[in-house]
């Protein structure tokens, strides 16, 4: 198993995941039951966020403003040099 491999297995408990995310854990279990949230893995016990997976869900969320919804198209535009 080379580094990459290894990488897709390492995963955040549901507190790290919310520490990341800026939300609690209670906001993740009402986002697991929606079908809102990032992916998650749950084996027999604890509540798992994969790393690779979680970082992927958060660059789908990223906006330009705020009519624009998620995982559009629309990339933020880049600021202009401010001259004096």
């Amino acid at each position: 198993m080379n580094d990459d491999e290894v990488a897709d297995y390492i995963s955040y408990t549901s507190q790290e995941a919310a520490a990341i995310l800026r939300r609690s854990t209670g906001t993740l279990a009402n986002w697991r039951v929606s079908g809102k949230g990032p992916p998650f893995i749950r084996i027999g016990g604890p509540i798992m966020y994969p790393c690779k997976a979680l970082h992927a869900w958060l660059a789908t969320n990223v906006r330009s403003s705020t009519t624009e919804k998620p995982g559009s198209e629309h990339h933020a535009r880049p600021r202009e040099a401010v001259t004096d």
